[in-house]
């Protein structure tokens, strides 16, 4: 087991080139690298205290954005799938309020039959999370040290937070392969 970060796979080689200068031969190679949350090009979706909740790492930072409600005073998920949903309930057991921003007009709805949707819905408000439904993400607010410090949605609102969880569906994590792009292009396996 090799704990490291592919920078460039080389197909014509059957080798893949790590982070740290050191490179690795294969017979053959599986990519399994998961994925990342979604960004639709929100003004500040790249602030620190905004995050998905997809890897080791995003659990980490987690850890670090929100390990308390002391720490943090509130929390805004963009996104009504299930990661998001989970995150929500993370949030809730170390007693951070949260506000979720759901674009449907009921949660899980584009899966279930409405009666079971709008039971989820009230489930989720009986745990004390804020759920706005029909709502959509317009932007993400920085403090003067680069940090979140609040949502505006669509409806005009605007929610103070400190972190904020982009959960809204996800792309695959293959980043590193764009730079073997050309490789790949000339038919090298």
């Amino acid at each position: 087991m090799v704990n490291g970060y592919i920078e460039k796979v080389l197909p014509e080689k059957k080798t893949v080139s790590l982070s740290n200068g050191d490179r690795i031969t294969y017979d053959a190679l599986v990519i399994a690298t998961g994925s990342k949350p979604n960004k639709f090009g929100w003004p500040g979706q790249d602030l620190k205290g905004v995050q998905g909740l997809y890897s080791k790492q995003d659990l980490e930072q987690l850890e670090k954005n929100a390990p308390n409600k002391n720490v943090c005073k509130r929390a805004v998920i963009v996104g009504g799938g299930l990661i998001g949903i989970e995150m929500a309930e993370m949030l809730r057991s170390r007693d951070i309020p949260v506000t979720f921003l759901v674009r449907e007009t009921s949660l899980r709805n584009g899966v279930l039959p409405k009666g079971e949707s709008e039971m989820i819905n009230e489930h989720i408000r009986e745990h004390h999370i804020d759920l706005r439904l029909d709502t959509n993400l317009k932007e993400i607010l920085s403090d003067e040290n680069g940090k979140a410090k609040a949502v505006v949605t669509d409806r005009g609102e605007t929610i103070v937070c400190d972190v904020v969880g982009l959960t809204a569906g996800v792309t695959p994590n293959i980043d590193f392969l764009k730079n073997s792009a050309s490789n790949w292009a000339k038919g090298s396996r």
